[in-house]
């Protein structure tokens, strides 16, 4: 007799289609079709995909289930719900049963472990290329002369219509040209640091 358990996780806590609300209610629903009782579910709230370990207390508390044996089958919305590493995906699979109401995938079957691998790997596929167009962007806001990422100590951001720009901070700038003027000067940065 099978002896699921779900798994639900977002990146950002924000109201959309894939709320950790409604995935919670789509696996209360797998398993009423299935007419399993109180199905527990386990959840991630904030948390990427790309974490392991630690930084996941709802998966690490499900997986000691799995390894207890009191958990057969993992059942969440879709694949890239439990992991977007082809890796880590595929190591919680070799451990347990995965079945993904999204999709289709059900690791009991050859035909399932197969799609899941397949899954798994455009799932990391589409984070790499995620990423790599982050490195772009970026790369071309900078070359444009805009803002990425955090100011520099002496410096705040200006939002302006066509990006985000670095401006002199009028209170922490002239602190930050008077340590570099002493820099210059050879003052130590022991000196500076206690100045």
């Amino acid at each position: 007799m099978m002896r699921p358990a779900g798994y639900a996780r977002i990146s950002q806590d924000r109201d959309t289609s894939t709320s950790i609300e409604a995935q919670i209610k789509m696996l209360e629903q797998w398993a009423a079709m299935r007419d399993i009782d109180n199905m527990p579910i386990h959840t991630d709230v904030g948390i990427s995909a790309y974490k392991e370990g630690a930084d996941r207390p709802g998966l690490i508390e499900l997986l000691s289930l799995v390894d207890s044996g009191d958990v057969d089958t993992i059942v969440v919305k879709s694949a890239d719900r439990l992991s977007r590493r082809l890796r880590v995906f595929a190591e919680i699979s070799e451990r347990v049963n995965i079945v993904t109401v999204e999709g289709g995938i059900d690791t009991t079957s050859a035909a399932g472990k197969m799609m899941a691998s397949l899954l798994a790997t455009f799932a990391q596929y589409e984070s790499d290329n995620a990423g790599q167009r982050q490195r772009v962007s970026q790369d071309y806001r900078r070359r444009a002369g805009r803002a990425v990422g955090r100011p520099p100590f002496g410096y705040t951001t200006d939002q302006r219509e066509d990006g985000a720009y670095r401006v002199i901070d009028s209170q922490t700038g002239p602190i930050a040209r008077q340590i570099i003027e002493r820099a210059l000067a050879g003052d130590s940065i022991r000196s500076i640091a206690t100045w």
